[in-house]
């Protein structure tokens, strides 16, 4: 049997997300995009992604997996995030099974986790950017396509605007691109309509890191 090439993410929202844009990219039948819970972890999130990862990198080691990748937010050092404490959770998860404790910085910007006996190198990618805080919609919202900025730009205006909302400041962003997906041509559609509605900017640089990061850790 073909081994599998992984790609953990936090939730079944992102999941969808990056199953289209491989596709949109022709790698759906190349990379495997699974969030903790369907992995047996014990919840989806950040850190049940983070906690799930010697579970799979037991897979590298058994040869059941062939390749390994991580995307996660970096969400705010204010509550308990960030690029640098992120780096170091993935790191004390995997170093134990010989993972160097000092990423190398991919050539499109994400992270890459070397083997010092010859397991696969683990790709890290931390939303948006690998160094700013953030979100996948962070990420979203930094390539709205032009003929979107105007509906995005309205969104998030009209979000700023509310007196008292139910959301933590925390959750404004994705409070933003809810209101700017409701806006379109089939309201209500998550995260991987902004792929499949081509509301992206695919010659945006950050698009283009993302992608070549996948294709560097995975091809």
């Amino acid at each position: 049997m073909p081994q599998i090439k992984r790609l953990l993410v936090e939730g079944p929202n992102d999941k969808y997300f990056f199953e289209e844009l491989l596709r949109k990219h022709s790698l759906e039948k190349i990379i495997t995009t699974s969030p903790a819970k369907e992995l047996g972890g014990n919840f989806n999130s950040k850190q049940g992604a983070i906690n799930l990862l010697p579970n799979i990198v037991n897979n590298l080691v058994d040869g059941s997996i062939e390749k390994l990748g991580i995307v996660i937010d970096s969400d705010t050092v204010e509550n308990g995030g960030g690029v640098t404490l992120t780096l170091r959770q993935i790191t004390a998860k995997i170093e134990a099974f010989g993972y160097t404790n000092e990423p190398v910085k991919s050539k499109h910007g994400g992270y890459l986790f070397k083997h010092n006996d010859g397991l696969p190198t683990i790709g890290a990618w931390i939303m948006p950017n690998n160094k700013d805080e953030g979100s996948i919609e962070s990420w979203v919202s930094q390539i709205v396509s032009p003929a979107q900025i105007p509906w995005h730009t309205h969104a998030c205006k009209i979000v700023t605007q509310l007196h008292t909302p139910l959301f933590p400041p925390i959750r404004k962003q994705k409070a933003e691109i809810a209101t700017w997906l409701a806006w379109q041509e089939i309201p209500g559609k998550g995260l991987d309509y902004t792929i499949t509605g081509s509301m992206l900017d695919e010659s945006a640089q950050l698009y283009i890191n993302l992608l070549g990061w996948i294709k560097e850790v995975f091809l």
